[in-house]
């Protein structure tokens, strides 16, 4: 059973998909997050500006380096913190979490879609 030892016993952990971001993780100076003191978000997705975008791109929320991007299947129907600790490995890369994006936004979906 999920969060158990092999004896039954409740594994207590960090559940490494639920964040809190605070200090340096927030953006200072800016009207949107300026006022912020603890941001916790559950199960977050990280953003990234495309390659050769022309859109501004202005990271708000950010990770520490001490990061990692998890697959989502792991966190979605059945997951395991105690696993999620044990496998995880830094990808010495800092996240965006929130940004303000601005400009013109190009779509891949088709032009006569529905929808």
């Amino acid at each position: 059973m999920p969060g158990e030892d092999a004896r039954g016993r409740p594994i207590i952990t960090d559940y490494l998909a639920w964040l809190a971001f605070k200090d340096d993780a927030i953006k200072r100076g800016d009207p949107v997050t300026d006022d912020l003191q603890v941001v916790n978000v559950a199960t977050a997705g990280a953003i990234s500006k495309a390659e050769g975008a022309t859109i501004d791109f202005e990271p708000l929320i950010v990770t520490s380096k001490d990061s990692m991007l998890i697959d989502i299947a792991k966190v979605r129907a059945d997951p395991k913190p105690a696993e999620l600790m044990r496998d995880f490995k830094s990808d010495d890369k800092s996240y965006v979490i929130a940004a303000r994006v601005s400009g013109k936004l190009k779509t891949k979906r088709a032009e006569n879609s529905a929808g």
